[in-house]
């Protein structure tokens, strides 16, 4: 795979990601409606499992064709950025990396023996995706005339496309 191709690839999982949080964080506020219903609790368990695989792709698999330092520009102060733009340190980032990783591997990849499953707060890995969409986009904005402009207004699109779809309460 040629880096444009791999660039075009994370933008991908960038919006796969926040799509996915939006339509789960939407559901949040009908919950009362639907939460009795197989349908709908698989949709938004769905919703979460998707945006946790696709983040930690990107933030988790230093390895993986599609983390972060393989695709934005000036790797070496990425983080920096990162963690100042969204508010956070190292440590608090690493933990959530944790987290993610724990959620994926303990209850995605595997149904290991742990009882009770901790859904990480998304906050996090939807700021940070923002960031290193946009980290992208202002790098290589000719390879991705397709994509979203601003993906925080990507996020909450979606977020008000999928308001509109729960059932409401009657």
């Amino acid at each position: 795979m040629n880096q444009i191709d791999r660039i075009r690839r994370a933008c991908i999982l960038c919006c796969h990601c926040v799509r996915n949080m939006a339509y789960r964080r939407a559901g949040e506020e009908f919950r009362i409606t639907w939460q009795q219903e197989d349908f709908w609790k698989n949709i938004s368990g769905n919703f979460i499992d998707i945006a946790i695989l696709e983040w930690c792709k990107l933030f988790a698999d230093p390895k993986g064709k599609h983390y972060w330092s393989k695709v934005v520009p000036h790797s070496e102060i990425f983080l920096e950025h990162l963690y100042e733009e969204i508010g956070v340190t190292e440590e608090e980032f690493s933990a959530h990396i944790n987290k993610m990783k724990h959620y994926r591997d303990k209850f995605l990849g595997h149904l290991d023996e742990e009882m009770v499953m901790h859904i990480p707060i998304m906050e996090i890995s939807i700021n940070s995706t923002i960031f290193l969409f946009g980290v992208l986009k202002k790098a290589f904005s000719e390879h991705l005339n397709d994509a979203p402009e601003n993906l925080k207004e990507f996020y909450n699109s979606r977020f008000l496309y999928a308001k509109s779809q729960y059932p409401k309460a009657t």
